[in-house]
């Protein structure tokens, strides 16, 4: 699917901890839909974009930090929301 030796993708494995496949009992590597999306991602980031592994690794971990300070945001939007529509409600009330 992405085009890459297995050895590269057992490497990739070591280097990179996001890429964590599950293994079956007869030891065959399981994928999952996240998996194969940081597999394309590192592979963009290696052979389209030119980054090193430390280059690449580093990326990995910005973009996982920009993603989880983005879902707290969102959440205390949600919070917020919530609170005002509960003021509302007793305003209107």
């Amino acid at each position: 699917m992405a085009d890459i030796e297995a050895h590269v993708l057992r490497y990739w494995e070591g280097e990179f901890g996001q890429l964590n496949p599950r293994k079956s009992h007869t030891g065959r590597r399981l994928y999952t839909r996240k998996d194969i999306e940081t597999v394309m991602e590192i592979r963009s980031l290696l052979y389209d974009e030119g980054f090193s592994i430390a280059g690449a690794k580093k990326r990995l971990q910005k973009r996982k930090k920009t993603a989880s300070d983005r879902d707290n945001i969102i959440e205390t939007v949600r919070q917020t929301k919530k609170g005002l529509e509960e003021i509302l409600a007793i305003l209107n009330g």
